[in-house]
C-alpha cells in the first residue's frame, strides 16, 4: 500500500503521523567563531509546531581543536541557552563528527518559538542537519 498522493508527495496523515523530514547544509562562524541560525522558527510557532533535530554532521575548519553545540535560540557559545547536544569538543585531528538520532525521538527539540542554531569556537565550520517540524 502506498501513502503517496496523486502529486507524488507523502501523506503525513496516512503515514502514522510521522512528520516529513528535511535536510539542510550549513556554514557557521564565517571569518570568526559564533552562532548561526539553521532553521528559523518564524511561522512555525504560530502554527503550534516546533523544530526537532534528528541528525547532524559537523566538520570544523582549521587545524585547532574546536567546540560546537546545537540548541534553541539564545544559545551563543559560552552563554545561557537551551542546548540540544551539549558542548562537543573535537581535537585538531578529529575533523568530522556525526550523530544520528531515532527518527521518532530525534536528538532533541527546540523550545516553542525558538530557532534551531549551531554555535562554535572555530571559524568556518560546516555540516548537514536533518530535522522535522512537529506539533
Amino acid at each position: 500500500m502506498s501513502y503517496m498522493s496523486v502529486d507524488g508527495t507523502r501523506s503525513e496523515a496516512q503515514h502514522a503521523g510521522v512528520p516529513a523530514v528535511a535536510t539542510k547544509t550549513f556554514k557557521y562562524g564565517i571569518g570568526a567563531p559564533g552562532a548561526a541560525v539553521l532553521v528559523a522558527a518564524s511561522g512555525i510557532s504560530s502554527a503550534g509546531r516546533t523544530i526537532k533535530l534528528i541528525s547532524y554532521t559537523v566538520s570544523p575548519s582549521g587545524t585547532a581543536a574546536a567546540s560546537f553545540d546545537f540548541g534553541s535560540s539564545g544559545l551563543v557559545f559560552g552563554t545561557a541557552g537551551t542546548s540540544l547536544t551539549g558542548n562537543i569538543t573535537k581535537t585538531a585531528t578529529e575533523s568530522f563528527h556525526q550523530q544520528i538520532g531515532d527518527p521518532r525521538a530525534g536528538i532533541g527539540y527546540c523550545a516553542v518559538g525558538e530557532n534551531l542554531v549551531v554555535s562554535g569556537t572555530v571559524a568556518g565550520g560546516d555540516g548537514t542537519i536533518t530535522y522535522s517540524l512537529v506539533p
